[in-house]
C-alpha cells in the first residue's frame, strides 16, 4: 500500500526528588498520526489454501484512491479500480511512571 500522512507528537513529564539518591518520574505521551492511502495492490488472493489470484481482473487487484470520482470511473476492467480516499487514524497515547536511583547524589 502506498500512502502519505500527517503526524504530530507531544509529551510532558515531571520528576520529583524523594531523597538525595531516589526520585520518581512521570510522563504522558500522545502520538497523533493519520495516513491517507494512494494505491493498493493485492499480490495474491488465497481461498482455502488455493491461490486464486489469476481469476481476478486488474480492476479487482489494484485500487487507486482519489479525491474525486468522475462518472463511469470504474467501467474499464483493464484500469485499476478507483475509490475515494479517506484519512485513516493510527494514533496512540501512553504514560510512564519510573523510580530512578542515582548512585552519585545530586545537590539541591
Amino acid at each position: 500500500m502506498y500512502s502519505s500522512g500527517q503526524w504530530g507528537t507531544g509529551e510532558m513529564g515531571a520528576k520529583y526528588h524523594l531523597t538525595s539518591h531516589l526520585s520518581i518520574f512521570g510522563e504522558v505521551r500522545i502520538d497523533a498520526l493519520s495516513f491517507t492511502p494512494n494505491k493498493l495492490i493485492e499480490t495474491s488472493v488465497i481461498n482455502n489454501g488455493v491461490n486464486i489470484t489469476g481469476t481476478f481482473s486488474n480492476n479487482s487487484l489494484e485500487t487507486d484512491y482519489v479525491k474525486s470520482l468522475p462518472a463511469n470511473s470504474n467501467s474499464n476492467n483493464t484500469q485499476p479500480y478507483q475509490e475515494l480516499t479517506t484519512p485513516l487514524p493510527a494514533s496512540s497515547w501512553g504514560f510512564n511512571i519510573d523510580v530512578v536511583y542515582n548512585f552519585a547524589s545530586w545537590s539541591k
